[in-house]
């Protein structure tokens, strides 16, 4: 026997050996078969057969290392998972949203919904609860708040203005004071009686040019709507405040016409807030502390 096998090196019979000797020569060759496979022998079930060393065919067998992790359990905003095999998780957040611009919210403690991009020129609004996607009224202007003077209160007092507008249009007619006296209607912003509000103006008084001015004090007299109470006398203005949301210097424009007597005043006033806060409370209110006796006031939001 000198014919080895390649690459496990068993003998086996040549063609030249008697036939006396090939039962000693296959009990040699299967001998050496059945001790290079004696690894191969033997294990449980679940085990896999694993290399004990670099030497050829050198193996034992051994359990499956499953390492620390024994399960995939998905949570919140995820899916998929398991214990065994090919495990798979998914996004489901990234799943809900289609559309490019899409929005994930909130519909309760650990659930949530796709909330759908809206469409050109809407804006993002609230109820308190959810959110939704709101279109500007028709015309672009919308009515935020009214207040109507029945003679118990001096102002106006619009507050939690919502920043979804460029600009805010304040209103007044059919004012009247429950005084006798000069009085007049002023501006506050943001509640805010510093020293900074600069305004210049002028009026006519039946046709004849009235004072300028200027100051830098803590309102700006809008109007002076009335000299005594008398349902004869009343006083309107409209208030342009632009940009009133920005973080920018504001600025505002008045004109105001008002009677008494059969004697008319038309004035014309602007005015900057020298402040970098955005707007969320206007108010107006009779300069002299007393009360107004009729009239209303509405406040717009302009897109």
């Amino acid at each position: 026997m000198s014919n080895p096998t390649t690459p496990f090196s068993w003998q086996m019979p040549e063609n030249t050996d008697l036939v006396t000797d090939l039962p000693a020569d296959f009990e040699v060759f299967g001998q050496a078969v059945a001790t290079s496979m004696a690894d191969l022998l033997g294990g449980t079930t679940g085990q896999i057969l694993s290399k004990t060393s670099n030497t050829d065919m050198d193996f034992t067998w051994t359990s499956a290392n499953p390492g620390d992790i024994t399960g995939v359990t998905a949570g919140t905003g995820i899916s998929g998972g398991g214990t065994s095999g090919d495990v798979t998780v998914t996004n489901s957040m990234a799943t809900a949203m289609t559309t490019s611009g899409d929005l994930i919210q909130a519909t309760g403690s650990g659930t949530f919904a796709r909330l759908a991009t809206g469409t050109s020129g809407q804006y993002l609004t609230t109820n308190g609860t959810t959110n939704s996607w709101g279109s500007i009224a028709a015309g672009g202007m919308t009515l935020l708040a009214t207040k109507t003077f029945n003679n118990t209160d001096f102002t106006a007092s619009f507050t939690s203005i919502p920043g979804t507008y460029k600009n805010l249009l304040i209103v007044g007619s059919g004012l009247q004071s429950s005084a006798a006296g000069n009085e007049g209607l002023a501006l506050r912003l943001n509640n805010d009686t510093g020293s900074n509000y600069t305004w210049w103006g002028t009026g006519i008084f039946n046709g004849a040019a009235g004072t300028t001015g200027t100051t830098g004090t803590s309102q700006t007299v809008m109007v002076t709507a009335w000299t005594g109470d008398s349902s004869s006398r009343f006083g309107t203005f409209q208030i342009l405040i632009n940009d009133y949301s920005s973080t920018g210097y504001k600025s505002t424009w008045t004109n105001s016409l008002s009677e008494a007597n059969g004697n008319a005043w038309l004035y014309a006033v602007g005015l900057i807030y020298n402040s970098t806060t955005a707007i969320s409370q206007v108010d107006i209110f009779n300069a002299n502390s007393t009360n107004v006796k009729a009239g209303t006031i509405k406040i717009y939001g302009v897109a």
